[in-house]
């Protein structure tokens, strides 16, 4: 047997594994002659006998009118080349329509050699798939958006941007897409993802930008998709991007309007209880902050004597100069006819103190509007996490504290559960609001007998007057250490050189300002990451709040503290400069 196999053999080989067969036509006679085989037999349904007699009438019997037009024109004009491929509607002898592919070889000059294929099937799909490309057409044509087709296997992203009006639309690729778009950290991504990849049908609301849009203009779109399966079995997803910039835009001043109060342009008392409690339950919170809570001072006579719309005018001063004091991260709100509330964001107590000082300070410079008139303003404030773990609770100890204000005379501020500090400004305060004046404190130590007996004196009168469990005053190096204590509580603090002398250690911060020399601790606890040794110090002798001043002179530093036990402690202003007069008068008194 020959290692090669004929053409014929091989044709024969190929009509046997499908649905197919071979036949000869002889032309040059009086009458064309075909000669099948079986498979092109069973291809027209007909037996050897039956297609015998009929092609005896007609050769062409069963190609039809159509078919033999079209196969006189295809065989004419394949002489010269000498194959011939071509489709032709052929019929069976009982009339059924079968469409057979022809392939065919001019084996003699009047004899061709064709096999023959049944493309009924093929034909029938290609009809489908023109249909379902044509109806996918209209869909896009109907589309005002964005169309996409995502193939997970190949990580590939086709876009077909219908936007009227966008420049760079058609038809783009994007290779590598879900990685892209998973890096970009445009808003919704992963929901855009859980969508091309078949888990969810959307929709969904999806920023694309940048990476995630390559080359193109992005904006806000609502995505939507369902898998379908491609061509050779693979699954792709097939869905429609629709802009809603524009709606989104809008929705966003809508919802600007709704949580901002008109007058003011600040959150309204809805707005600022949602963004306070969001803070405080989100992950990105600080440590500390602090809820203030603003009561405009007789606000009910200025709209009175000047009209609602001077008090109008005047509420938008006061929301500027509120807006000009905090950050801008801060939250400010207004919540009534003449109250505001401020959230201060990652706030220890001291800044805490000097923001609110420096807002009353504010509040009390003239009104551009009308010379001579300015507002004052009752404020209550309450420290979070202390005084409460949400709005509600914060809003109510702020509220107490700001009543307190109120009682107390009003224009000044008073702490929640703290005691009550003294108005700001002008000669409302100074000597006369101090439990103890600097005057009779010097008057005390300078009729003592010695000069270390009138440190004891001071030490014990600041300690009396700030409430502390404990005070001293020590010079940097030298013994001894001059320690005032309050009955039954024990000096904890070492003698001599190694007496404390803290304020130029850098572990302090954000408690030690060097410029004034002063060291404001409320809470050592606290300061256990930012000064842990300064926390581990205090811990020892059982210090819970530190208040420290420096002095300088003659080449030698010294230094003066209170300190208090077991609770946590805030000092006012009056109470700080005290302590400051206090460690002027001990350097006075040993130097």
């Amino acid at each position: 047997m020959n290692e090669r196999m004929s053409g014929e053999a091989l044709l024969a080989a190929a009509a046997r594994g499908v649905k197919g067969g071979l036949v000869r036509l002889q032309l040059g006679q009086a009458k064309p002659h075909w000669s099948p085989d079986g498979g092109f037999l069973a291809l027209l349904d007909c037996t050897p006998e039956l297609f015998a007699r009929t092609q005896g009438g007609d050769p062409w019997f069963f190609l039809g009118a159509q078919g033999r037009r079209l196969a006189a024109r295809k065989l004419a004009r394949a002489r010269r080349a000498g194959r011939v491929q071509a489709d032709f509607p052929c019929y069976t002898p009982a009339g059924q329509l079968r469409w057979l592919r022809w392939c065919g070889v001019l084996e003699a000059p009047h004899r061709w050699r064709f096999f023959c294929l049944d493309i009924g099937r093929w034909r029938q799909m290609q009809r489908e798939l023109e249909g379902e490309r044509e109806r996918r057409q209209v869909l896009l044509r109907c589309t005002d958006g964005l169309a996409f087709e995502y193939d997970g296997a190949e990580d590939v992203m086709t876009f077909c941007d219908r936007r009227p009006g966008r420049a760079g639309g058609g038809i783009w690729r994007a290779e590598g897409y879900l990685a892209a778009l998973e890096g970009s950290g445009c808003p919704g991504t992963a929901d855009f993802a859980a969508i091309c990849r078949g888990k969810s049908a959307g929709p969904a609301e999806v920023r694309l930008e940048g990476r995630a849009f390559p080359g193109h203009e992005g904006g806000w779109f609502s995505a939507s998709g369902a898998p379908v399966e491609g061509p050779g079995g693979r699954t792709c997803v097939l869905g429609v991007l629709r802009d809603i910039s524009a709606h989104k835009k809008e929705t966003q001043k809508l919802r600007s309007r709704c949580c901002r109060d008109p007058m003011t342009r600040l959150y309204n008392k809805l707005s600022t209880a949602e963004a306070v409690d969001g803070y405080l339950q989100g992950p990105c919170r600080g440590s500390s902050g602090a809820l203030l809570l603003i009561d405009l001072d007789d606000f009910k006579g200025v709209n009175d004597r000047y009209g609602h719309q001077f008090g109008d005018a005047v509420l938008t001063e006061v929301s500027a100069r509120l807006r000009a004091n905090f950050r801008a991260t801060d939250i400010v709100g207004r919540v009534g006819g003449d109250e505001f509330v401020v959230f201060m964001k990652d706030a220890a107590a001291p800044v805490v103190g000097e923001t609110v000082e420096r807002l009353c300070q504010l509040l009390e410079q003239e009104l551009p509007s009308r010379r001579g008139l300015s507002v004052r303003g009752s404020i209550g404030v309450a420290l979070w996490p202390r005084d409460g773990a949400s709005y509600e609770t914060l809003f109510a100890a702020a509220d107490r504290a700001m009543y307190e204000a109120k009682r107390a005379g009003k224009d000044r501020y008073r702490m929640a559960a703290g005691a009550p500090v003294p108005a700001l400004g002008g000669d409302r305060g100074g000597e006369a609001d101090c439990p103890l004046c600097l005057g009779r404190l010097l008057e005390r130590a300078t009729a003592a007998p010695a000069p270390e007996e009138g440190v004891r004196r001071v030490l014990a009168a600041l300690g009396d007057a700030l409430g502390a469990h404990r005070t001293y005053f020590v010079w940097k190096g030298e013994a001894p250490l001059h320690v005032w204590t309050a009955p039954g509580v024990a000096a904890g603090l070492p003698d001599g050189p190694a007496a404390p002398a803290l304020l130029d250690r850098v572990d302090l911060q954000p408690y030690y300002d060097p410029a004034a020399g002063l060291l404001y601790c409320p809470d050592a606890e606290a300061a256990g990451e930012s000064a842990p040794r300064f926390a581990a110090f205090c811990r020892a002798r059982g210090a819970r709040a530190v208040l420290q001043c420096r002095v300088a002179g003659g080449g030698r530093l010294g230094l003066l503290g209170a300190e208090v036990n077991g609770a946590r402690r805030y000092w006012n202003k009056e109470e700080v400069a005290l302590l400051k007069g206090a460690a002027r008068i001990c350097q006075l008194l040993l130097c």
